[in-house]
């Protein structure tokens, strides 16, 4: 969609980014309308690397940071995030923390394809998931059937001197280092 509706490397034109936003639109009218018949949703969390990468930009923790900092997007924020990478070629899109170079041709396009998601939608907000589609799924699925069933999902207290560590889904597993 970047390549077909919005060009190469230029800065896109205003109408290149309208065009891709009915496009959106007419793309997701029946789903949204299903989605909406079904009632307003409770949770909505959302996974790629596109959304990690526009959660960044918003301001979600970093990485490093480990995956149980809570990343949230905003339509808000993600509204303000088009409209900035609406103005910047795609080849100057990488030098914006937390856009890749392999993703900064694709960027704007999954922008606005989030943007007129949530906003035909009626999301305000989404949280990232910190796991691929299909492992996110599985976890919740567990944690809802048999709570006991599914490693639990919070961060494990550091046994490191240094003065932070990533958090870790604590297994029950002890490591190959402390056996």
């Amino acid at each position: 969609m970047s390549r077909t509706y919005l060009g190469a490397s230029t800065i896109p034109t205003g109408d290149r980014v309208k065009a891709l936003r009915k496009h959106v639109r007419q793309q997701i009218g029946n789903f949204a309308d299903r989605v909406s018949w079904e009632g307003r949703p409770r949770r909505v969390v959302v996974t790629s690397k596109t959304f990690k990468q526009l959660a960044r930009m918003c301001g979600a923790p970093k990485q490093r940071q480990g995956p149980f900092a809570r990343r949230v997007l905003t339509s808000t924020d993600l509204a303000r995030c088009v409209d900035r990478l609406s103005g910047i070629p795609a080849r100057d899109r990488a030098d914006i923390p937390g856009v890749s170079d392999s993703r900064a041709r694709q960027i704007l396009g999954g922008a606005v394809v989030a943007l007129e998601t949530m906003r035909r939608l009626r999301i305000e907000e989404a949280e990232l998931s910190p796991w691929a589609l299909r492992e996110g799924i599985m976890l919740a699925h567990l944690a809802q059937v048999d709570p006991t069933a599914a490693p639990p999902v919070r961060p494990v207290p550091c046994e490191s001197t240094r003065s932070s560590c990533a958090p870790a889904l604590v297994t029950g597993h002890t490591s190959p280092s402390r056996r």
